[in-house]
């Protein structure tokens, strides 16, 4: 995700993996971050479009390791 003004960009991995609800983590960031969104005001000027963009089989390597590593970035950025 990345913020209109392209400064703020986050990467969020379906949930459960780094963070539960990754839609709510970018609805915190923006209600307590004023000098970056300084027109919300609160929830009300917000909208959020969740469009499901990931696939059941895409063909990545199985390995268990990459998910490790995910979720320890994850864990330790919070």
């Amino acid at each position: 995700m990345r913020s209109i003004d392209g400064k703020t960009k986050i990467l969020a991995v379906d949930g459960g993996i780094a963070m539960n609800n990754p839609t709510a983590t970018a609805v915190t960031h923006v209600l307590n971050n004023k000098h970056e969104f300084p027109f919300c005001n609160g929830v009300s000027d917000l909208l959020v479009l969740s469009l499901g963009n990931g696939e059941l089989d895409f063909n990545a390597v199985k390995s268990p390791s990459g998910f490790v590593r995910i979720a320890g970035e994850g864990a330790s950025d919070m």
